[in-house]
């Protein structure tokens, strides 16, 4: 952690927790560009949560090893989401776009 509160996660470990299943390189280069999160995220607390009065979509990913799939699905039946499950890493949106896509605009549509 730097002296401002603000940290990144060691390369190798990103590679192995944040972006497994993606190539290589890919991997690598989110590795290396990640940008500096502060701990302070750690400790907010939410006044209210919008999938409380909204509808809520969710995309699971079935082998993420930062958020346990089991809590992704608790936290999806908890809101009611409508979810899809991915065979993939945390960085669904770069292994799997066309999915995240896909879901992303019927959540929009339905917003509509």
């Amino acid at each position: 952690m730097f002296d401002d509160g603000y940290y990144v996660v060691k390369p190798d470990a990103w590679i192995t927790y944040v972006a497994n299943g993606l190539p290589e390189a890919d991997a690598r280069y989110t590795a290396e560009f990640q940008t500096p999160a502060n701990a302070s995220i750690f400790g907010y607390e939410a006044e209210t949560a919008a999938w409380q009065t909204l509808p809520a979509w969710a995309a699971i990913a079935t082998a993420d090893r930062i958020i346990t799939p089991e809590l992704q699905r608790q936290m999806s039946k908890r809101s009611g989401a409508k979810l899809i499950e991915i065979d993939a890493g945390h960085l669904l949106q770069i292994s799997h776009p066309d999915e995240v896509t896909a879901l992303i605009k019927e959540a929009a549509a339905a917003a509509k």
